[in-house]
């Protein structure tokens, strides 16, 4: 027998619509798709609101965060501005009150340098105790010795060193005075209050005498020097009278005036006042020769 194949016959294809009839079921899927597409959209949309609230609300927390912090950093500024004026303030009071201090000290040393110089006494001019003068701080009175002047830089000359005073004599020196390095220059008159023979170095000195110089430096140096009641070349008259209240003698010539203070023959002050001011001073005391 022959194999045959048998083949089936193909289905009839549906029949196409009439024309103008229309497809109810293609237009309610696409109706479909329209709404899902516009929900997807709307959701995009919303989505997207969204999104932008809440960067929104992001950025608004970052200025928050960021003025925050910029207030947080104006506030520490202003703490550490308000801490370093308190430290100012401080350091201020305490170099203030180092200068009082330091300004308290000085004026209670001057205070006790005029203490000092300053004996309350009508006529200090006839009190022993005030025939004294100061260089470098240091005092030398009516007992003090010629050589003693060479611990401030006063030289004893050696012409005046080979002199020899007589027992209970002073002796006058011309062209012989105590002299410093620079030239500043004290003249004086040793005295010699033992019973023998003694050389000038040894001897007391019984009569000061310092004017101004025609070097300003020379005048300036002497200056330095002080005499009872704080009274030095350059102080003025009112000074003088409130130290020494008024002289025994007054003697006025054309350019200046001599104040003396006198207590006796061996015993004196002498000051002469030019333009209104000491222009030179001397004191005299010899001693037992004043008592």
């Amino acid at each position: 027998m022959e194999n045959q194949s048998i083949l089936s016959k193909p289905a009839a294809a549906p029949s196409p619509a009439a024309p103008g009839t229309p497809n109810q079921p293609a237009k309610k899927s696409n109706v479909g798709i329209i709404i899902a597409v516009i929900i997807a959209v709307l959701i995009i949309a919303g989505g997207t609101v969204a999104a932008i609230l809440i960067l929104n609300n992001k950025g608004g927390d970052e200025k928050k965060d960021t003025n925050s912090s910029k207030t947080k950093k104006a506030d520490k500024d202003d703490e550490d501005e308000d801490e370093d004026e308190d430290e100012d303030e401080d350091e201020d009071e305490d170099e203030d009150g180092d200068y009082d201090d330091e300004d308290e000290d000085e004026d209670e040393d001057e205070d006790e340098d005029e203490d000092d110089d300053y004996v309350t006494s009508a006529t200090p001019y006839k009190d022993n105790s005030n025939y004294w003068l100061k260089i470098d701080g240091k005092k030398f009175d009516y007992n003090s010795k010629v050589g003693d002047f060479e611990s401030v830089g006063y030289k004893v000359t050696s012409e005046a060193k080979a002199k020899t005073v007589k027992p209970n004599q002073y002796l006058i020196l011309i062209g012989s005075s105590l002299k410093s390095s620079s030239g500043a220059y004290i003249d004086y008159y040793p005295y010699n209050d033992t019973s023998s023979d003694i050389t000038v170095g040894k001897a007391k000195i019984g009569k000061y005498s310092i004017s101004t110089s025609y070097k300003d430096e020379l005048t300036a140096e002497l200056s330095k020097i002080k005499f009872y009641g704080g009274i030095h070349l350059g102080s003025s008259r009112a000074d003088l009278l409130k130290a020494f209240g008024e002289p025994t003698d007054k003697n006025s010539y054309s350019s200046y005036d001599v104040l003396t203070y006198k207590a006796g023959y061996y015993k004196s002050f002498e000051f002469q006042v030019t333009n209104g001011k000491v222009s030179k001073i001397t004191w005299t005391n010899y001693g037992k020769l004043s008592n």
